[in-house]
């Protein structure tokens, strides 16, 4: 784990997507900087994956709390379900069209922790080759 966890998933996903004030995003806050070093309520697995293969594509940067290139508004968590030691948290940006991003957050000794990220669908995982926008030939589909 990197860092103490959180009290609940929907404040674990908020800390990792570094929200600054409430709801709202900020690169410059919680695990922003650098993952691994940074006192993140997110897994080793996760940090290492996004300090691997940053969206860095030939389009441009994007920030991986978001998948996107800015933007500004309130974000909004909800816990969409909980099973056991595992929770998903949906994390809603307010632009039109409507965009969002999921995370599962997993509990481990009483503390939650951000474990992976994708748009809805197990093919855009945070872990999927697709994620390394340079290397991949297309983007993923659910």
């Amino acid at each position: 784990m990197v860092g103490p966890g959180a009290t609940d998933p929907v404040t674990a996903a908020e800390e990792v997507a570094g929200t600054g004030s409430p709801g709202t995003v900020s690169q410059q806050s919680g695990c922003a900087a650098s993952l691994i070093a940074q006192p993140c309520p997110m897994t080793l697995r996760l940090a290492t994956r996004i300090e691997a293969h940053p969206f860095n594509g030939t389009g441009g940067g994007a920030a991986w709390q978001c998948r996107c290139q800015g933007g500004s508004g309130t974000w909004t968590f909800t816990l969409i379900s909980q099973t056991g030691a595992t929770a998903l948290v949906s994390e809603v940006f307010p632009w039109t069209p409507s965009t969002s991003l999921r995370w599962t957050v997993v509990q481990v000794a009483g503390q939650w922790y951000a474990d992976d990220q994708d748009t809805g669908c197990a093919a855009t995982s945070i872990y999927s080759s697709a994620y390394d926008f340079d290397s991949s030939q297309t983007a993923p589909t659910c």
